[in-house]
């Protein structure tokens, strides 16, 4: 009668590329699918359970990558700025020397941009910017404070230079935010009572110029001659 070999423990060692990359791309699906949720429902009314239902895995799988909501939210949020960041890179000039009417034209477009790819940017600001939560002081210390200096600079430079009217920059950078923000944040509902689907990659190229312009140079005309 043979004897039955003893069972060896695998050798600890690197991980294989395919369950490194299988690992991986459970995560980008789970961070995906909480970002949908988190932006949509907010972080109180979504469980684990939607978000496991949404990426179509098993909640233990779910847990085995994300120990607690709260940190699968914080992982979302940075997955989220990190594939804006990679997709449309912040990089402007604000030495003395700067064209800033050129920089400010580029950073409400870059943010209409952003806006109108990654509407869930705009949803997260709107849900948690209106909450005095932990998470908002976590937005603000990981990327809000740091986005509003840099938006700070652009301004105080255009100001300083005739550029734009001389506004508190609180109130300048929200109305701009804003523009994005709402917009392509209320997509369905602009549908429902225009007929006009603005994540159409042509609507939304022409909703980001008539922003601009409206932003730079405003909406009124004047007075019109009365008609005979």
């Amino acid at each position: 009668m043979m004897k039955a070999k003893p069972n060896v423990a695998r050798k600890r060692g690197r991980p294989r590329k395919e369950d490194v990359e299988n690992r991986e791309a459970t995560s980008q699906l789970i961070l995906r699918a909480a970002l949908d949720q988190f932006s949509t429902q907010g972080f109180d009314a979504t469980s684990t359970v939607n978000i496991a239902q949404k990426a179509g895995i098993a909640q233990s799988v779910l847990h085995y990558h994300f120990k607690t909501k709260e940190l699968l939210w914080q992982e979302s949020i940075r997955y989220l700025f990190g594939r804006i960041n990679k997709e449309f890179p912040f990089q402007i000039d604000t030495s003395e020397d700067a064209d800033f009417e050129a920089v400010l034209r580029f950073v409400i477009e870059r943010h209409m941009k952003v806006a109108s790819v990654y509407p869930e940017m705009a949803r997260i600001i709107i849900i948690e910017g209106s909450l005095d939560t932990d998470r908002l002081v976590w937005l603000t210390e990981n990327y809000f404070r740091g986005t509003f200096k840099n938006f700070d600079k652009v301004l105080d430079g255009a100001r300083k230079r005739g550029v734009i009217v001389d506004m508190p920059n609180h109130i300048l950078t929200h109305i701009i935010y804003s523009a994005g923000s709402v917009l392509f944040s209320i997509a369905p509902l602009i549908n429902q009572t225009y007929g006009v689907d603005v994540t159409n990659p042509l609507q939304r190229e022409l909703a980001v110029k008539c922003v601009l312009e409206i932003l730079m140079n405003g909406i009124y005309r004047g007075k019109q001659a009365p008609s005979t």
